[in-house]
């Protein structure tokens, strides 16, 4: 009977050795998840590839035994990441290397992953979406080496193309850019150089540390066409609106004109509030008249005008250096003559009055960029009349034209100047200066 006492005793006491709550595992807890310092939330996009996700337990992990529970794939296509340990073990890096617009799921399973044993509480299971490119992080800054082709869509759908050089692509190639809140196109000389123009740009916006958060387009207008389906310029036409001399029949001021279309239009850039429209020497007379001509007009958009040598004016009043005081030219037959006056304009204004060119001529938004410098301008035209009568320099064909509009037009010109000391006709030297760098940098 003594030994039947024991054993219903060993029975009752043994269950009792080892209680429930000693079986179960330690509870592991996700702290905090993060994607390159932002909360990461499930159906993310724009995300960058190489993005970097930190998750923080509550406890040590076993490095392993997350990896085995742990994934993001597209589909059936893994994506290309790196794990390393933190913070005493209980912090993950997940450093990624995933493709360009491309939708990832990513899991990490309720499992035993702590070092000690222990099961993650809830787990992981979203979706993000990558950018569709990254090339806001490497802008391209030598002309040679950054031409683009543009595709220039007709009335009638008919395409063709033009070359022009940029630090980023204009068109679908960039993707979404949130960081572009400024354009400079920048229009070459007679020498149809954009790949300088470009360069002499590109220097200035990275010693202003600017490349980050501006578009660079310079435009090249070319004598020849390159090959099939390009648009190209025979004559100096290009530089007053004149068509090209393809069977496109395409005027240079619409190409600009769909540019600037994109860049207004393009949700690519939903922070862009600057477009700066400029042109040196030859390039200057592109933008003095483009600026009056363009058909897409908005706030956002300043028109700067470099040393350009010839300007429009409504009416034969012209500024006499000797006199200080207007006068009325006569005798002068080419006075008239676009790009000098408004008789034979471009095939681009027809159907447009003077009466409105004339109210875009002095209502928009003009900056002339004027080089002081005393250097020899061999270029400057001083045998023929219309251009004499515009002034004996080609700084003061510049100040003459603001002298026109603020004498007769004092309180409804938008036009103002910028005077680059010590430079004359030098797109260089001008898109260099201090002058152009605190106007640019003030943007």
């Amino acid at each position: 009977m003594r030994y039947l006492y024991l054993l219903s005793f060993l029975i009752l006491i043994i269950p009792g050795g080892c209680s429930e709550d000693e079986n179960q595992a330690p509870e592991i807890n996700l702290i905090s998840s993060t994607i390159n310092g932002s909360s990461l939330q499930n159906g993310m996009t724009g995300v960058s590839p190489t993005a970097e996700i930190v998750l923080t337990f509550s406890s040590a992990i076993d490095l392993n035994a997350f990896r085995n529970n742990f994934s993001i794939s597209s589909g059936t296509q893994e994506a290309d990441y790196s794990l390393s340990l933190q913070n005493a073990s209980t912090r993950i890096t997940v450093q990624l290397g995933a493709e360009y617009n491309t939708t990832y799921d990513l899991i990490l399973n309720s499992a035993i992953i702590g070092s000690n044993g222990g099961v993650l509480s809830g787990g992981l299971n979203l979706s993000f979406t990558t950018a569709e490119n990254d090339l806001i992080n490497d802008p391209c800054l030598s002309g040679g080496n950054c031409e683009n082709t543009f595709t220039i869509i007709a009335d009638d759908n008919t395409e063709s193309y033009f070359n022009y050089y940029a630090n980023y692509p204009l068109q679908t190639e960039l993707g979404i850019s949130e960081n572009i809140t400024k354009a400079i196109i920048v229009i070459h000389g007679i020498n149809r150089n954009g790949d300088d123009y470009f360069n002499y740009l590109s220097n200035t916006l990275s010693e202003l540390n600017m490349h980050e958060n501006t578009l660079l387009i310079s435009p090249s207008f070319e004598e020849t066409p390159q090959s099939n389906g390009f648009n190209y310029w025979s004559g100096s036409g290009w530089r007053s609106g004149g068509n090209s001399s393809n069977s496109t029949s395409i005027s240079s001021f619409t190409v600009i004109d769909k540019m600037v279309g994109e860049l207004l239009n393009n949700s690519n850039f939903p922070n862009l509030t600057e477009i700066v429209v400029t042109g040196h020497s030859s390039g200057g007379l592109f933008t003095h008249l483009y600026s009056s001509s363009s058909k897409v007009e908005d706030p956002v958009i300043t028109y700067m005008v470099a040393n350009s040598q010839f300007f429009y004016y409504p009416d034969a009043r012209r500024y006499n250096e000797s006199t200080s005081s207007f006068y009325t030219v006569e005798n002068c037959t080419g006075i008239d003559f676009w790009p000098y006056g408004y008789s034979a304009t471009p095939a681009y204004l027809s159907g447009v009055s003077k009466e409105s060119f004339d109210l875009q001529w002095r209502t928009r938004n003009v900056i002339y960029l004027l080089g002081n410098g005393d250097q020899a301008d061999p270029t400057l035209n001083t045998d023929d009349c219309q251009a004499i009568v515009l002034g004996s320099t080609r700084f003061n064909r510049g100040k003459n034209i603001l002298r026109y509009l603020n004498n007769f037009y004092p309180n409804s010109n938008a036009h103002s100047e910028i005077i680059v000391e010590g430079i004359g006709h030098d797109g260089q030297g001008m898109y260099s200066s201090e002058e152009f760098k605190n106007w640019l940098g003030g943007l």
